[in-house]
């Protein structure tokens, strides 16, 4: 996962319309930097940014000026440039393949991310999972300033780094019912069969892309649809059977 955070003194239209966009997704997570470090000293932003693990800076209508050798990727919103066009160059010059990633690990493959396209954005309606709001947790002060002075981000960020330092202790996949979904599918209802083997595929998929809830929803939709065909199959046996013995006789 990607954490790419906003820089700006006065507004930032383009860039929030991006930070609502794209922390609706599970690719990355977008902060805005305090007031008080975007118009402070350089050397306690660049503190503050390293402490968060940032990937990509984005600015948007700041007065001051980044110094050439500044330690992060800058990415300036152009005049006239609008959300979408942004949340493509973003896309561009830092994309995230953490799913694609663990998808090969999963699978036993290499996987090289130069040899496919950025993946998608989600939707610019899609509202987000919880608001973002950076805030800083201590002032900044006159004194040359340390890791441990340089205030911090929270909210949006600190909910990411559990998983990102420790991929294995992700929450146990839920069942995909698979073998009872190919039994169905042999033996019960046709279609709702099919559906059922439909949503047992995607537990996996969504277990392994991140989307734990996802994962949860479909084990129980491929149970549902489980159910359902059984139903089904047995109404339809108990009508048809007595139809042809009476035919029969």
């Amino acid at each position: 996962m990607k954490r790419i955070a906003i820089l700006t003194d006065s507004t930032a239209p383009v860039s929030e319309a991006v930070q609502e966009q794209m922390n609706a997704g599970n690719r990355y997570r977008v902060g805005k930097v305090p007031a008080e470090l975007s118009t402070g000293d350089i050397d306690a932003l660049a503190d503050a940014l390293r402490g968060e693990g940032i990937d990509l800076l984005i600015v948007e209508n700041y007065s001051g000026q980044l110094p050439v050798d500044f330690p992060f990727a800058v990415l300036k919103v152009a005049p006239g440039e609008d959300a979408t066009t942004l949340t493509e160059r973003i896309r561009r010059e830092c994309p995230d393949y953490s799913a694609e990633q663990r998808w090969a690990d999963a699978l036993g493959e290499s996987f090289d991310h130069n040899s496919v396209t950025p993946p998608p954005a989600p939707g610019m309606q899609t509202p987000p999972p919880s608001p973002v709001s950076v805030q800083p947790q201590a002032p900044v002060y006159p004194q040359a300033p340390t890791m441990t002075e340089a205030p911090a981000f929270n909210s949006a960020f600190a909910g990411n780094r559990h998983e990102e330092q420790y991929p294995n202790q992700r929450p146990a996949m839920p069942d995909n019912y698979m073998l009872w979904s190919i039994l169905a599918v042999v033996f019960c209802c046709f279609i709702p069969a099919i559906v059922a083997l439909v949503f047992s595929m995607r537990v996996s998929s969504r277990y392994y892309a991140g989307d734990y809830a996802g994962a949860e929803k479909a084990s129980r939709m491929a149970q549902i649809w489980i159910i359902v065909s059984i139903v089904a199959s047995i109404i339809t046996n108990a009508l048809y059977l007595p139809l042809m013995l009476m035919t029969g006789a």
